[in-house]
């Protein structure tokens, strides 16, 4: 930002010197006291985003999200040899409860869960069921 010369400032009591280096005041008080006006009216700009490419983007989270979810769920089905279901079977029928399973069942639920919410936000997306707000 450039400073406006002096014939700028508002205000009749407007000098070169008052803004001098030489100045040894604090530097509250070397800030200007008057308004200055502008000769640039800088009109605020806005980016237009066309609806499908919002759409496409919102698209691609969801597949990678769902790429994560049955990742994770590859993996416990690897790690335990069987399906969740049958997993869930066995962690409930067991009498004394096996931290780790617990666990590893707790997380799989959760992402069993989250695979079916975005198969249900991709089927949404892709037959037009949304609303952008």
């Amino acid at each position: 930002m450039t400073v406006p010369t002096p014939e700028k400032i508002i205000g009749a009591d407007a000098h070169p010197h008052r803004f001098s280096k030489r100045s040894t005041t604090r530097k509250m008080d070397k800030l200007p006291e008057k308004m200055y006006i502008s000769e640039k009216h800088e009109e605020a700009t806005m980016t237009t985003v066309n609806i499908n490419a919002v759409k496409d983007l919102y698209l691609m989270n969801v597949l990678y999200e769902l790429h994560r979810a049955q990742e994770k769920i590859a993996f416990f089905e690897r790690k335990y040899h069987t399906t969740y279901t049958d997993f869930e079977k066995s962690v409930r029928g067991k009498g004394k409860e096996q931290f780790e399973e617990w666990d590893d069942y707790m997380e799989w639920k959760a992402f069993v869960k989250a695979h079916h919410n975005l198969l249900q936000q991709k089927n949404d997306v892709e037959n037009g069921n949304i609303k952008i707000s």
